[in-house]
């Protein structure tokens, strides 16, 4: 593997891949390590989940037995649907913020009645004004 990563970057041409890039279709090659650094940037972690990047929605057409469910944007730059008792047990702060922002919290309790959303969205309240008395009295 050395003499090979050695050999490689020994020569000025390196391996290249065709790609298509944007909506337009345009096409361009790409150097080996820019792919490799891209889908570096993409591994999953070891339990098989992805980071995501924010709650982008949610489902609004639920019939009266439906559970929840949250719109995610992935870092993979996938965009799913997520049940939010899924959710719930990895970010409940967030989700809590999220209901609290679309005034969701009653209606996502009634029908997940063991998620605590509004608990955690009065302690993420709580834990801003700390935050924010504490850099007020730093400066």
């Amino acid at each position: 593997m050395e003499n090979f990563q050695r050999e490689l970057d020994e020569r000025p041409a390196r391996i290249k891949f065709k790609a298509k890039v944007g909506a337009e279709g345009l096409e361009r090659y790409v150097e080996w390590s820019d792919m490799c650094d891209f889908v570096e940037e993409q591994i999953q972690h070891e339990d098989k989940t992805w980071n995501f990047r924010k709650i982008i929605g949610h489902r609004r057409d639920l019939g009266p037995r439906d559970k929840p469910q949250i719109q995610i944007e992935w870092e993979s730059g996938e965009i799913t649907f997520e049940l939010i008792t899924e959710f719930y047990k990895d970010e409940p702060w967030l989700l809590s913020e999220y209901a609290q922002e679309k005034g969701l919290i009653e209606d996502w309790e009634r029908r997940c009645p063991r998620l605590k959303l509004r608990r955690h969205a009065k302690n993420a309240q709580k834990m801003m004004r700390v935050i924010n008395q504490a850099k007020r009295q730093s400066y």
